[in-house]
């Protein structure tokens, strides 16, 4: 072949670097099998599909979310002080917990995607044409499950690699496909996790493979991944309650009107600080607020949800519609979220209603943040740790006419929470 001018072919085969193949960053254990040879022993047998596993970790147990650190590391040849992929071990915990097939142990500030619904690209392996309208089984790990098809978004022309029309795959057709499982799955992109993104299909009737898939991380550029606007279809069977009690009559008996404050601004910002200040001096003069702090709700009502962008995007959602009720009832709302994307923001001022949202910009530089920082996030996000952190790897889009903008590195917390308190003011919310 004179016209090949690079190496030979088997030349490449054995030079390629393959060191990053494995990732070594992010603990994924599968749990494949529960070893109970009697009643004093426990352990829980599996491969570390990534990550490095170390004796005395502390570890999550997803789906339970529950905690413990690893007692011991043992195989066939004794135990270990740690495993690494592709390793077959038995993981012992110092507490007895409910552990079963397909669970998996994780670090517990560095967990997968936990959700039902994903997107992947799938090459369809059977000569029946893929069915949307029918439930498929899907082998991901040590788990397995029904789900359902959800649409083809497009197909990929194998031979100019362009996407094509959507439609049903056939036999060797490549597309991109969402799905929706009956229980959430644990998955990370497979650009980032091979063993943890990829999936097979198995038709039910046959018990044959028809698919295999590679689960893709982010959503198309410029679309954010999950619609968080209320869905009409969805709640047409459904009516709403009106209340009593008017809203006159509860603006004469508070003092005040209803309003959400929404404080948006990278992490280390001063975003939460501002809003507990702004609480207390509300409180002072006799109104009637509530802080809905990312931590605290993280830790109830989105316990739940993942740190992916779905997940945080059903956070932001959840907060929406509580203020929203809030607001419904006469209390001030104040919010202190990240809350990065600018399309995100504005479908939860659609929930809270525009009338109501007020969204202040607490600006500051992300070098500023950083050295503030107590959560070690951003030092997690550079070690990629932990994915999705605004101002590291994925970007903060500042919003463009925001009613205030708190300048965090030029002014203190108190004059912070006064200057927002002014614009209240200013607005008529405090009578």
């Amino acid at each position: 072949m004179p016209w090949h001018k690079g190496q030979p072919f088997l030349e490449i085969l054995e030079t390629v670097y393959i060191g990053s193949d494995r990732n070594l960053i992010d603990l994924r254990f599968p749990v494949q099998y529960v070893l109970r040879p009697d009643l004093s022993f426990r352990g829980y047998c599996g491969q570390v599909a990534s990550g490095v596993l170390r004796k005395g970790d502390e570890i999550t147990v997803l789906p339970s979310m529950k905690t413990s650190r690893v007692m011991s590391i043992a195989t066939y040849d004794g135990e270990l002080d740690y495993a690494f992929p592709p390793m077959a071990v038995t993981v012992t915990l110092e507490d007895d917990i409910d552990v079963s097939r397909g669970d998996m142990l994780v670090h517990p500030a560095n967990v997968p995607t936990v959700a039902r619904g994903f997107e992947a690209m799938v090459v369809w392996m059977s000569e029946m044409e893929m069915d949307v309208n029918r439930p498929y089984f899907i082998k991901q790990t040590s788990q397995s499950g029904k789900l359902r098809i959800g649409g083809v978004r497009y197909k990929v022309d194998v031979n100019t690699l362009k996407r094509a029309d959507p439609g049903p795959l056939s036999l060797n057709e490549i597309g991109r496909v969402a799905f929706t499982a009956t229980r959430p799955i644990f998955y990370d992109a497979y650009q980032r996790n091979r063993l943890t993104g990829s999936f097979i299909l198995i038709d039910e009737a046959t018990n044959s493979t028809v698919a295999a898939g590679m689960i893709i991380d982010r959503a198309p550029s410029g679309q954010i991944p999950v619609n968080i606007a209320r869905n009409q279809n969805r709640v047409s069977l459904l009516h709403k309650r009106e209340s009593l009690i008017s809203h006159a009559e509860r603006v004469d008996r508070m003092g005040q009107e209803p309003a959400t404050v929404w404080l948006t601004g990278l992490v280390g910002s001063g975003k939460t600080a501002v809003a507990y200040a702004l609480e207390e001096k509300l409180f002072k003069l006799g109104a009637t607020s509530v802080v809905l702090d990312g931590e605290n709700i993280r830790l109830g009502v989105s316990r739940d949800l993942d740190f992916s962008s779905a997940g945080r995007a059903e956070h932001l959602r959840r907060v929406a519609e509580i203020s929203r009720l809030l607001n419904g009832s006469g209390i001030i709302a104040i919010c202190g979220f990240v809350s990065p994307a600018a399309a995100t923001r504005e479908q939860v001022s659609e929930i809270i209603g525009k009338d109501k949202f007020i969204e202040i910009h607490v600006d500051a530089p992300v070098e500023w943040c950083e050295e503030r920082d107590a959560s070690g996030l951003y030092a997690k996000g550079r070690s990629r740790e932990v994915k999705n952190v605004a101002g590291v790897d994925s970007p903060y889009e500042a919003p463009k006419d925001p009613a205030l903008v708190l300048r965090m590195n030029e002014i203190d917390v108190d004059e912070a929470a006064d200057k927002v308190l002014a614009l209240m003011r200013d607005r008529g919310i405090l009578r």
